[in-house]
């Protein structure tokens, strides 16, 4: 489901989430009206918090301070930080592949995280090997080259 964004969200929550997904939009905005239902949508299939925000109401700061220049604007966030951004309308096909691709990545990179910090994960047992002398070493043996060999080549 969509929740509505106002300015406060993005401290308080947009920045403490592992993914946020923040659609910008207008009331005057005739693909940002098409996309709404299809982003509704796509918020069930996805493990992540969708937000809707309208940049000439509630989220005018937001959408000023990412510098939202066409709409609708779709940004993926981890915690706060933009990993990527759609702008224009899209198909719903589109979309879903937009969110998937992006989605997991951020899943994946959160998984990966979370077990390298896991106090839990067993650790590697260490065996001491025994230290021996170097083998002895073959003798080389020197030869003699005259100056008049090295001269003939």
């Amino acid at each position: 489901m969509l929740k509505e964004f106002k300015d406060d969200d993005f401290e308080n929550k947009i920045k403490n989430e592992d993914v946020s997904v923040i659609q910008f939009s207008a009331n005057w905005c005739s693909p940002c009206k098409t996309l709404k239902p299809i982003m509704d949508k796509l918020s069930e299939e996805f493990n992540a918090n969708f937000y809707y925000a309208d940049v000439e109401d509630d989220a005018i700061n937001t959408g000023s301070a990412q510098g939202i220049r066409g709409l609708p604007t779709i940004i993926i966030f981890k915690k706060g930080i933009e990993v990527e951004r759609k702008v224009g309308g899209a198909p719903e096909g589109h979309m879903k592949e937009f969110l998937e691709k992006n989605i997991s990545s951020i899943v994946k990179d959160t998984q990966i995280s979370k077990t390298e910090i896991t106090p839990e994960a067993p650790k590697e047992e260490v065996q001491a090997t025994e230290i021996t002398p170097e083998a002895p070493k073959e003798e080389v043996q020197a030869t003699e080259v005259s100056s008049s060999e090295t001269d003939n080549k």
